[in-house]
C-alpha cells in the first residue's frame, strides 16, 4: 500500500472507531497501521480505552505489549505478553516478543525458555529456531548456534541467511575451510551479496590465498561500489604480497575509505586499525581510528558489562593477598610475541605474585614456547573456542588483579573481553603497536623511545613507561650449526639482510636499499619472503631499478632455534623504515647481528630504534636516510672493521637490558604493584 493510501486508510479507521469504539476488527487494523506509521501514541490511547472495558481480550493485550516493544518499553510490553501468555499460549508471534523482551532486559535465561516454548506450542518452528540461534551467537554460545544454523540450511527461505552466519562463525572459531564453504553456498543462493565476497576474501587472506583473496574483494566492489572495507582490503592485501604497481593509490585508496568509515561508524574497525600500521599515515588519523574502534566495541558488550558475573567490587583483596596477574594472548607458541615472552613468566616472583595465562589459541601439536609458557605460570587456560564473554567470566571468577592484554587488535584479537572489564586493573603491551583508543584499557606499557612526552596526546592510555627496555629476550643455546651455503648465500660477499615481515616494505624502503646494493658492487640483500607472489614482485621492482635479481636472495620460513642460527651469517640488517623490526630486532642483536634503524613518526617506526637502545646501540638509530644510506655503505666497504667490532658488540649486547629478563620482570612488577595499590 503506497504512503497515500496508508494514510487515507488510517483516517478511515480513526473516523470509524470514532463513531463505534469497541470495534475489534478495526481497531486491530488501526493499530497495526499506526505502528507501522510510528503513531504509537495514538493506538495506545485506542488500544487501553478497549482494554478498560475488556481486560482480557488476548488481541488488545497482545498489541499493546508489541506496542510498548516498538517504542522500547520492554517492560511495560513484557507486563502483557504474559498476561496473554497465560489466557492464549498460542498466540501467533507472541513467545518471539517475549523473547526478544527478555533480550533487550539482559534475561537471557528466559528468552531461551520463551523461545523453547513457543516451539512447544508449534509456533513458527524455522522463524523461532533462527532467532534463537540469534540468541546463542549474541551470548557467545557459538557451538550451539552453528547446530541451529545447520538444521536452517535445509529450510529454503532460511538456507542463504543460515549459510552466512555459519561462515562469519567458523570464521571466528578459525576454521576458514569451513567458513569458504559456507561462503561459497550462499553465495550460491545469493550471488549478489558484497558482505558474503568480502567474508569469503577475508578466509582466502587467512589461507595465504591472496589472488583470491583480492578477487573476492574486487566481486564484492561490484556488488557495492561503496564496499569500503573491502577496498582497504585490497590496498591490504597488495602491500602483503608487495604487489606496489598502483602503491601511491592503494594506499591513498585505503587512508580515503579509513576516513569515511571512521565518520560512518557502521563498519567493524578492528582489522583497519592494526592495518593502518603499514601505510605510514598520520597519527592523528591512527589515533581517531583507534577510538572509533573502541566506540564500536564497548557499544557491542555494553549490555554485558558487570551484568552477568561478580562485580569488582565483591572480590576482595586482603593487604598481603599475592597479586594475580593475567596475561590474555593467543601466541603463546611460535610466534613473535611468544618468543619474546616464553621466559619472562617463570622470573616473577612468587612471593608476590600469582600468574595466570589466557590462551585463545593452542596449537594442536605443543611447541617448545607453549610448553615453556606452561611451566613457567601457575595457571594456563586453554581458552580456544571459548566467546569473549566466556573468556571474561573466568577471568573474573579468578580474581584476576592485573589483566596484560598481549593483542590488542591483531590477528585473532578478541578485544571485547577487555571491554568487558573483567580485571581491576588492564593494560595492553607488546602485540598492539598502537593506542587501543579505549577506556576499557587505560594504561598502555611502553618505554620513552616508543613514545616520546611531545606524542602523548596521541594516546588515550596513561603511558607506563618501562625504565630498562620495552622488551628482553632469552639467549639461545644448542643452536644448529649453520653456514652460508646452507643458506644459498655467497661466501665472499656483504650480506644485508631484513627478516621483517615483507608486508612493512614499500617502495620508499626498497629504494634505498636498492641504492645501497647500488653502491656496494659486492654485496646481496637476503630477504625474509614466505610466499611465491612476494618473492615475484619483488624480483621485478629490483629490476625496474636497474639492480640484477641475482643479488635478492630470498629465505623462508625455518623452525626458530634455524631462524636464530642463520641470523649471523649476514653483516648487517637493514631496518624497515616505516614499520621496524621488534621481536625481530631483538634476536638480530643477541645473535650478534647489528641493526640500521631509521625512527620516524609512529610507534611502529620505532620498535627497531627502541630494541638498538635497550641493547647499548644507540649508535646505530639514524636521524635521516642520508646518514641510513651513508652508514650502510661504509660498513658494506670496510667489512674487517666491521668484524673486529662485532666481538665487543656481541658482549655489549649480552650484558645489556635486552638480555635481562629479571631485570625486566623486576620493572614489570613495579608497575603491576603501583597500579594495584592505586585502584
Amino acid at each position: 500500500m503506497s504512503a497515500l493510501k496508508n494514510e487515507q486508510e488510517y483516517k478511515r479507521l480513526a473516523g470509524l472507531l470514532s463513531t463505534d469504539e469497541y470495534n475489534l476488527e478495526a481497531l486491530l487494523s488501526f493499530a497495526q497501521l499506526a505502528f507501522s506509521l510510528r503513531r504509537h501514541e495514538a493506538a495506545q490511547k485506542k488500544l487501553i480505552n478497549y482494554q478498560n472495558k475488556y481486560p482480557e481480550q488476548g488481541e488488545v493485550l497482545f498489541a499493546l505489549g508489541v506496542n510498548f516493544k516498538q517504542i522500547g518499553a520492554f517492560k511495560k510490553a513484557l507486563v502483557y505478553f504474559l498476561k496473554v501468555s497465560q489466557s492464549k499460549p498460542k498466540t501467533k508471534g507472541l513467545w518471539i516478543n517475549l523473547a526478544d523482551c527478555y533480550y533487550h532486559l539482559n534475561d537471557y535465561g528466559k528468552a531461551e525458555q520463551s523461545l523453547k516454548q513457543g516451539m512447544k506450542w508449534s509456533e513458527n518452528h524455522p522463524v523461532v529456531l533462527n532467532r534463537l540461534a540469534f540468541l546463542y551467537k549474541q551470548t557467545g554460545r557459538q557451538k550451539e548456534a552453528m547446530a541451529l544454523y545447520q538444521q536452517l540450511t535445509k529450510v529454503a527461505e532460511f538456507a542463504a541467511a543460515a549459510h552466512f552466519q555459519l561462515a562469519t562463525l567458523m570464521q571466528e572459531l578459525n576454521m576458514p575451510n569451513q567458513s569458504i564453504a559456507h561462503y561459497k553456498h550462499h553465495l550460491k543462493i545469493r550471488p549478489d551479496h558484497a558482505d558474503a565476497y568480502y567474508g569469503l576474501g577475508i578466509a582466502y587472506a587467512f589461507m595465504q590465498d591472496f589472488e583470491r583473496a583480492i578477487a573476492c574483494y574486487q566481486q564484492a566492489l561490484k556488488c557495492s561500489p561503496d564496499h569500503l572495507q573491502s577496498q582497504m582490503e585490497i590496498s591490504s592485501a597488495k602491500a602483503t604480497i608487495c604487489d606496489w604497481g598502483s602503491y601511491e593509490a592503494d594506499r591513498a585508496a585505503f587512508e580515503q575509505a579509513l576516513v569515511q568509515l571512521s565518520m560512518a561508524g557502521n563498519v567493524s574497525l578492528t582489522r583497519a586499525t592494526f592495518d593502518i600500521n603499514y601505510f605510514n599515515l598520520s597519527p592523528e588519523l591512527h589515533l581517531a581510528t583507534a577510538k572509533k574502534c573502541a566506540e564500536q566495541i564497548e557499544q557491542g558488550v555494553s549490555r554485558h558489562v558487570d551484568k552477568h558475573f561478580p562485580p569488582l567490587d565483591q572480590l576482595i583483596r586482603g593487604e598481603n593477598d599475592k597479586i594475580k596477574v593475567g596475561y590474555l594472548s593467543p601466541d603463546f607458541r611460535e610466534h613473535a610475541v611468544g618468543r619474546l615472552l616464553y621466559d619472562v613468566y617463570r622470573h616473577h616472583d612468587r612471593s608476590k605474585f600469582e600468574i595466570y595465562a589466557y590462551s585463545m589459541i593452542v596449537p594442536e601439536e605443543s611447541d617448545a614456547i607453549t610448553e615453556a609458557t606452561q611451566s613457567g605460570c601457575d595457571h594456563f587456560v586453554n581458552s580456544q573456542g571459548w566467546s569473549a564473554f566466556e573468556i571474561a567470566k573466568k577471568i573474573r571468577q579468578d580474581g584476576i588483579d592485573v589483566l596484560v592484554d598481549l593483542v590488542g587488535y591483531t590477528t585473532y584479537c578478541k578485544p571485547a573481553v577487555s571491554a568487558l572489564k573483567p580485571a581491576r586493573v588492564q593494560m595492553h603491551y607488546l602485540g598492539n603497536p598502537d593506542t587501543m583508543g579505549a577506556s576499557f584499557v587505560p594504561y598502555f606499557l611502553t618505554d620513552s623511545t616508543l613514545v616520546p612526552d611531545e606524542d602523548q596526546k596521541y594516546y588515550t592510555e596513561q603511558l607506563m613507561r618501562l625504565k630498562s627496555s620495552w622488551v628482553a629476550s632469552p639467549l639461545p643455546t644448542q643452536l644448529p650449526m649453520m653456514t652460508r651455503k646452507d643458506c644459498h648465500l655467497p661466501e665472499d660477499a656483504f650480506v644485508y639482510c631484513s627478516f621483517n615481515f615483507p608486508k612493512k616494505l614499500n617502495p620508499e624502503t626498497f629504494d634505498l636499499w636498492m641504492e645501497i646494493l647500488r653502491e656496494v658492487p659486492n654485496s646481496v640483500l637476503w630477504i625474509y619472503t614466505p610466499l611465491q607472489l612476494q618473492k615475484d614482485h619483488l624480483t621485478h621492482e629490483a629490476k625496474l631499478r636497474g639492480i640484477d635479481p641475482a643479488r635478492i636472495i630470498f629465505a623462508g620460513n625455518a623452525p626458530y632455534l634455524e631462524y636464530l642460527a642463520r641470523l649471523p651469517l649476514a653483516d648487517l640488517f637493514l631496518d624497515c623504515l616505516h614499520y621496524g623490526a621488534g621481536s625481530t630486532a631483538a634476536n638480530a642483536l643477541m645473535m650478534g647481528l647489528p641493526l640500521l634503524a631509521l625512527p620516524g613518526k609512529t610507534f611502529v617506526s620505532r620498535l627497531g630504534s627502541s630494541v638498538n637502545v635497550a641493547a647499548g646501540m644507540n649508535a646505530w638509530n639514524c636521524s635521516d636516510k642520508a646518514e641510513y644510506l651513508d652508514k650502510a655503505k661504509y660498513w658494506g666497504t670496510h667489512q674487517d672493521e666491521l668484524a673486529q667490532a662485532k666481538a665487543g658488540w656481541s658482549e655489549k649486547v649480552k650484558q645489556s637490558a635486552l638480555c635481562d629478563i629479571p631485570r625486566f620482570v623486576s620493572d614489570l612488577e613495579r608497575v603491576y604493584l603501583q597500579l594495584v595499590k592505586s585502584s
